[in-house]
């Protein structure tokens, strides 16, 4: 009885050492993608003139949409090289309102995704603000109190994901492609 209580702690911490080296590779990944959503929210929010949220939503919703379009179409490009069914027969041939049809469909998937995981992101974008000024009576760099900030919020994200919501990457993946 005592291996197995001993065998279980053990695997417990070697559990959440794998957690803590997961987000810090996700963390770091998520730190530059911060500095880009913080650029183009700043040339937003000067241009049109916004608030806070509304700047930072529609700044991760256009890199979102970026991301998602490039996910999206590449595999698509990639592989158009490599199609050689020969010749179709003529009434196998698409139209051309059915090929308008497809890419119009695409598109709309692609917004509604990046809709989607623009969603889902901002309330981690909300947290990490909180985190930020919880922060600010450090007196260490501003790069070193976001990234305990971006830090943070992807620990709570990968333990969400991983624990509670682990069918939303593979329902975001299949309605991308297959929705």
């Amino acid at each position: 009885m005592y291996f197995i209580s001993v065998s279980a702690v053990m695997n417990l911490l070697l559990s959440l050492l794998l957690l803590l080296r997961g987000t810090l590779v996700l963390s770091i990944v998520f730190f530059a993608f911060s500095f880009l959503v913080s650029f183009i929210r700043k040339k937003i929010a000067k241009k049109l003139k916004l608030k806070w949220f509304s700047s930072v939503f529609i700044s991760l919703f256009s890199v979102f949409l970026l991301f998602t379009a490039f996910t999206y179409v590449f595999p698509l490009i990639a592989i158009s090289n490599e199609w050689d069914f020969g010749a179709m027969p003529e009434e196998l041939v698409p139209g051309l309102s059915e090929i308008a049809l497809f890419w119009f469909y695409s598109a709309f998937k692609i917004v509604l995704v990046a809709l989607t995981l623009t969603v889902l992101f901002s309330p981690f974008l909300l947290l990490g603000s909180m985190i930020l000024d919880l922060l600010k009576k450090k007196k260490w760099n501003i790069h070193i109190k976001t990234f305990i900030a971006v830090f943070i919020c992807t620990l709570i994200g990968c333990s969400l994901l991983l624990f509670a919501f682990s069918w939303v990457p593979s329902g975001i993946i299949f309605y991308l492609y297959y929705g």
